[in-house]
């Protein structure tokens, strides 16, 4: 009887190898996508994250200069106020008008030495105080080429003939409160200004301003220094106004139609337009048929800071390292290929093994995985090979996660890492599970001075010291640096009964650091405050972070004003 011969097409041999190979194709690309989306995700993050952070610390210099500025305008104001006793005294007595005037000259010539970026100030009554015949009593500084002030000659507000002679008048009379001034050309000193004025009044009548009082800074100064920022390769910075009409560049107002937001066209994430910040997300958007990503803050004046670069450079990392993952992919799977077509008898049963625990990984990349026994023969080589290369895919997880979510500085948590941590306390806070937490604010105080004074390489220096007194005094992984300066310490349960021993502590390394510094800018000063979360009264997590904040800065202005004396 012939013996029916087997089709090789039929062959169980066949059938093996079909198999084995249907299963390493799908083990490739379970792995290959896994990590892929896996990579693509942690990294965006990554680098969405380094690109606000960049903007924040930016944003953060602006606005101490803002705040500077509001404080001298608010002092002088209540200065003012208190000087002058009551309105109807103003009214009635040019003596006592002129004796404030003097007083109060004198303090704005102080405060102006006092801020570099302040480029005029001006102090003037209001019409129903001097009177219609009166125009002129006030005074006007503005800083000269040499870098003082001098007197200038205050523009007449019902002599005025252009609208911009006036606003620095009509706008906080009208408004009856401190505000900053939308940027506006002063025909005086012919420049754009960015102004804060505010009304002053007497015997608490909020309705009849005696005074105006305000300090600018020259717009165009600071729009030529904004833009000489610049991000890695081709990143770059520039104002907008609050609701976008405006995008305000070097020479925009020498621009007939200045353009606005409706000359991005938005791609991705653009609902992030409405809000304050993009906190740890990017705007992809395409501007002259250029494809372009954005963030941007809030600033004191309510104008946005924003920083745009090119989507292709912002995310080169990130491809690369994909374009990388997918070669490694592909060189695993030729290699099981080939074992499977050489070895097909001998590895049907321990690859079907593997295949299920790629299964597993392909599901969760830390999942306990039982690999087939490791022999002398090929198949031993092949599960080794598999465990090796599992192990580096969670080796290379694992180091990213650590780069999304470390300050590359200070070692310490950083933005990304916090904003989880907030999330989760919000999250508590709503399902009601959170009994109790605290938050300490930390500022390093005079950065700015040792950047300027010994350049930033010591102001690293000192960042990565008090960091490192913070994380003694606290639990590293409580730490968190969320800005240029900032740090945030966040503490659970038990452990906010000890915020005020453990602010002591630090005290004391500060103080032993003090001592033994032997350079000058290692001598540290840091402010702080903390509260504690209250569930009766505390809403968010931004509750109990707004007092802590609020503390800080009472305990900073109490470092500065003792500096001062």
């Amino acid at each position: 009887m012939e013996t029916k011969k087997t089709s090789w097409l039929f062959s169980i041999n066949t059938k093996i190898i079909g198999v084995i190979l249907a299963c390493t194709a799908s083990l490739a690309a379970a792995i290959s996508v896994f990590t892929f989306f896996h990579l693509n995700n942690v990294l965006t993050k990554a680098a969405s994250s380094e690109m606000n952070l960049f903007c924040i610390d930016k944003g953060d210099e602006i606005d101490t200069t803002l705040i500077s500025i509001e404080n001298s305008v608010n002092a002088l104001a209540e200065f003012m106020a208190e000087e002058a006793v009551t309105a109807e005294n103003l009214k009635n007595s040019k003596a006592s008008r002129d004796a404030v005037l003097h007083d109060v000259e004198s303090l704005i010539l102080f405060m102006c030495d006092q801020i570099p970026t302040a480029n005029d100030a001006y102090f003037h009554y209001t019409i129903p105080v001097t009177g219609e015949g009166n125009l002129e009593e006030g005074c006007f500084y503005g800083r000269n080429e040499t870098g003082h002030f001098e007197e200038l000659q205050i523009t007449q507000i019902q002599d005025a003939t252009a609208e911009e002679d006036t606003i620095w008048y009509t706008t906080p009379v009208n408004h009856g409160e401190a505000l900053w001034m939308d940027p506006h050309l002063d025909g005086s000193i012919k420049d754009v200004m960015l102004s804060y004025v505010t009304p002053v009044f007497c015997d608490d009548d909020p309705d009849n301003p005696v005074a105006v009082i305000g300090i600018d800074i020259s717009f165009s100064k600071l729009l030529e220094e904004i833009d000489k920022v610049k991000y890695k390769n081709t990143g770059y910075l520039y104002l907008k106004a609050y609701d976008g009409s405006i995008h305000y560049h070097p020479g925009y107002f020498l621009e007939e139609h200045p353009h606005g937001d409706e000359a991005d066209h938005l791609l991705e994430n653009g609902y992030l337009n409405e809000s304050k910040d993009t906190v740890d997300k990017v705007i992809r958007y395409e501007y002259r048929e250029t494809d372009r990503v954005m963030v941007f803050v809030t600033l004191r004046n309510g104008m946005k800071l924003v920083l745009c670069d090119s989507y292709e450079d912002i995310f080169a990392a990130r491809n690369s390292a994909i374009m990388i993952n997918i070669i490694i992919s592909v060189g695993f799977a030729a290699f099981f290929v080939a074992v499977a077509v050489v070895l097909a008898h001998r590895i049907n049963t321990p690859l079907r093994h593997l295949a299920d625990s790629a299964m597993k990984i392909s599901e969760d990349v830390n999942a306990e995985i039982d690999y087939p026994k490791e022999g002398r023969d090929e198949v031993g080589e092949l599960t080794y090979s598999f465990k090796e290369m599992v192990g580096r895919i969670k080796s290379h997880q694992k180091l990213l996660e650590k780069l999304a979510y470390q300050d590359s500085l200070t070692k310490v948590k950083n933005s990304a890492s916090y904003s989880r941590a907030t999330e989760a306390l919000e999250e508590q806070i709503k399902d009601g599970s959170l009994k109790r937490f605290g938050v300490v604010m930390l500022d390093v105080n005079y950065l700015k001075e040792v950047n300027d004074n010994y350049g930033h390489i010591s102001g690293d220096i000192v960042l990565c010291k008090v960091a490192e007194i913070i994380c003694e005094a606290f639990i590293d992984d409580y730490v968190y640096r969320i800005g240029g300066d900032e740090f945030v310490v966040i503490l659970e349960d038990e452990r906010t009964d000890k915020i005020k021993e453990c602010l002591g502590f630090m005290d004391r390394l500060i103080d032993h650091n003090n001592e033994a510094a032997d350079r000058a800018f290692m001598k540290l000063s840091v402010s702080y405050g903390s509260a504690v979360y209250h569930s009766n009264k505390d809403k968010s997590y931004d509750d109990v972070y707004r007092r802590a904040d609020k503390r800080m800065y009472e305990m900073k202005n109490r470092i500065h004003a003792k500096r001062k004396h």
